[in-house]
């Protein structure tokens, strides 16, 4: 994956509504964010 897409799938977090996030998913999401 290149960065392009990196940044990309961070701009795509970010706008997600984390509080749509399941609490099954939530541990996911964050970890994503956190290593992004």
């Amino acid at each position: 994956m290149n960065r392009h897409d990196v940044d990309k799938d961070l701009e795509l977090l970010k706008k997600y509504d984390a509080t749509r996030v399941s609490e099954e998913d939530k541990p996911l999401f964050e970890k994503l964010l956190k290593d992004a």
